[in-house]
């Protein structure tokens, strides 16, 4: 069969203008109106898969224009494996009393916040709709001052753990050390609302077995915190294995030398909210 080479080269370019056409069309979650506004994760996918239970005042002081630090000291991390930095759209899961009192009945509610280009809220939604009805046990306070970030620190999982290690005994000396200071300092704040403890891992490793060794971590520190004096019902520990992208720059090398070159990624982060 004889091929036309010139109409055989105008196809192929062509299909290459329409490709880079699809790969250049924006993402339905930079928008904040439109189908981005009206989908919503499956409840399912949540982690915890229970949601949270906000503080009622909490909802009632969001406001459009909020940074992503102020919704993160009012209702925690997105529930739905949503990164921090560069991201459109936070999702959560929240169980909320019907009429804002510990007795009431409790409504599972999903809450959507879209930003804008200078990543602030620039909308809320919420399924079911009538979720962002106020409950009237919580009365907005026009002084109530929002939660900032008091305090967040880096400590290595090398220094914290032993490698591999995610238990209490598996705590060095060293970072046991950290960690009861750390508590000291910390159990003397009062107007604490919220301590975040995030475990990382590096990249070695299968994404399950790294996420569930972070869990392991976190969950080990929040236990020696609470043993130290930290009130249990303001931490949340969560292990994120490597979601998050490496500290450091690592290539081709023998394990031993990735083990020791990629210890910056096994970090934990410590962040506390709270009313400075």
């Amino acid at each position: 069969m004889k091929i036309n080479n010139k109409w055989t080269a105008r196809a192929l370019a062509a299909a290459v203008f329409t490709l880079l056409q699809a790969c250049s069309a924006p993402s339905p979650t930079a928008s904040p109106t439109g189908d981005a506004a009206q989908s919503f994760p499956a409840p399912e996918k949540a982690w915890p898969k229970e949601g949270s239970f906000p503080n009622p005042e909490n909802l009632r002081l969001l406001r459009d224009g909020m940074t992503k630090d102020q919704l993160y000291g009012l209702l925690g991390r997105p529930h739905f494996n949503e990164g921090f930095f560069n991201v459109r759209e936070w999702n959560y899961l929240l169980q909320i009393s019907a009429d804002g009192t510990p007795q009431g009945q409790v409504v599972t509610c999903q809450l959507k916040v879209l930003f804008d280009e200078g990543m602030r809220a620039a909308s809320y939604h919420w399924k079911p709709a009538n979720c962002a009805t106020p409950t009237p046990a919580a009365p907005l306070r026009a002084h109530a001052p929002t939660p900032q970030m008091l305090k967040r620190a880096v400590l290595s999982g090398d220094v914290l753990f032993s490698f591999n290690g995610s238990t209490l005994n598996d705590i060095t000396p060293q970072g046991r050390q950290q960690l009861e200071r750390l508590a000291r300092e910390l159990s003397a704040v009062k107007n604490i609302t919220r301590i975040e403890i995030s475990a990382y891992t590096d990249r070695l490793g299968s994404d399950s077995y790294n996420m569930v060794l972070s869990q392991k971590r976190a969950m080990a520190i929040q236990s020696l915190m609470v043993r130290a004096g930290i009130d249990a019902t303001v931490i949340q520990a969560r292990g994120l294995g490597k979601s998050s992208p490496p500290l450091s720059q690592c290539g081709p090398m023998p394990k031993a030398a990735l083990i020791e070159c990629t210890a910056p990624d096994r970090r934990v982060e410590i962040q506390v909210f709270g009313v400075s």
